[in-house]
């Protein structure tokens, strides 16, 4: 997060000088990030990293909850617990698909969240502008065309979310089915109370670790989409500024310029900064 945030001033002020000499147009296909984009990055996607990382012993502890349950339930069904990983692999394919659908609006919504957020921020710093020349309906047009593009995608992302989870809450009505047919129809054992209950115990200890499954893998999926923008962020051309901080520093024995002569800062900077026919 510092290495974002070390990054994001420099861009910032960057973007400014770009917007104050009208060239500050920042679209889906520009190598430089706009103010929307770097607050967006700083405010939610770090949060959403940062809430993944903390939770990542859950990726271990689940998948050893429920091998230890499956287990038990082999020793009280014998081969007819397979059957309720049979449904559960018979379904994993249909949540992975449904997975990979909900990251690709997660990445929509965060692009209109950038494009909302660096539009809100031109309206705020240039109100006096635009009340002056009366754009108020335009700017309001803009805004809203934005937002409603927004709400789209968050309705679809609701309706998969929807989906996965009406899936999910199927999951354990699906593998109690698989393992009590296959244990009386196909392995021919009559189901007594003890067996029944015993089993049905050891099938709700399992839910638990399943619900859980299914929050860390929303996490991780929020989480990879946000990797992946600090990624290309973070991969993108440093600004000319940053550029002569750098070079300034590494001809500095220490990280502050105190330390610095002017031979060493003029032969740092004599590529970025100059005069050409200045008269004083």
């Amino acid at each position: 997060m510092a290495t974002v945030g070390q990054k994001s001033t420099s861009d910032a002020e960057h973007t400014k000088g770009d917007d104050k000499h009208g060239s500050g147009d920042n679209t889906a296909g520009s190598t430089s990030s706009s103010q929307g984009k770097i607050a967006n990055l700083m405010a939610v996607d770090t949060q959403k990293i940062a809430e993944m990382a903390s939770l990542i012993y859950l990726l271990y502890e689940f998948p050893i909850q429920i091998a230890v349950t499956v287990l038990m339930l082999y020793q009280l069904l014998g081969i007819a617990a397979f059957g309720s990983l049979g449904a559960l692999l018979l379904i994993s394919p249909i949540q992975a698909w449904l997975s990979s659908i909900w990251r690709g609006y997660q990445r929509r919504i965060m692009s209109f969240s950038d494009q909302r957020m660096d539009i809100t921020n031109e309206v705020l710093q240039g109100v006096r502008i635009i009340k002056y020349f009366a754009w108020e309906s335009h700017v309001e047009k803009q805004v809203a065309g934005i937002r409603s593009g927004e709400l789209k995608v968050l309705r679809k992302q609701f309706m998969t979310s929807a989906h996965s989870l009406m899936l999910f809450f199927m999951v354990p009505v699906l593998i109690t089915l698989a393992a009590f047919s296959m244990y009386t129809g196909i392995l021919g054992h009559q189901l007594t109370a003890s067996v029944a209950f015993t089993a049905l115990s050891l099938l709700k200890t399992l839910r638990a670790p399943l619900d859980g499954l299914l929050y860390c893998i929303s996490l991780i999926l929020q989480a990879k989409v946000s990797v992946d923008r600090v990624d290309q962020y973070l991969a993108e051309e440093d600004t000319p500024k940053y550029k002569l901080l750098q070079a300034t520093s590494s001809v500095c024995n220490m990280p502050t310029a105190g330390t610095c002569n002017s031979t060493d800062i003029n032969t740092a900077t004599t590529a970025e900064v100059g005069f050409v026919n200045a008269s004083f």
